[in-house]
């Protein structure tokens, strides 16, 4: 038997206003699929990804 797990990226804005809330259960399974994004679950359910710093951040003159 072959599994296939098909999986798209893509960008998505999502205005503050709008809240995210996941089980647990959900969250663990979104951040294993997602080990590059930071992500924090709060205790109310809420959703915070954190957006990525790159190499344009920091130090500028």
């Amino acid at each position: 038997m072959v599994t296939t797990n098909l999986v798209q990226t893509i960008a998505v804005n999502i205005p503050k206003e709008i809240n995210l809330k996941i089980t647990h259960e959900q969250f663990v399974e979104l951040a294993l699929v997602n080990r590059d994004l930071q992500l924090e679950r709060t205790a109310k359910g809420e959703l915070i990804v954190m957006v990525p710093t790159g190499s344009g951040t920091g130090n500028n003159k």
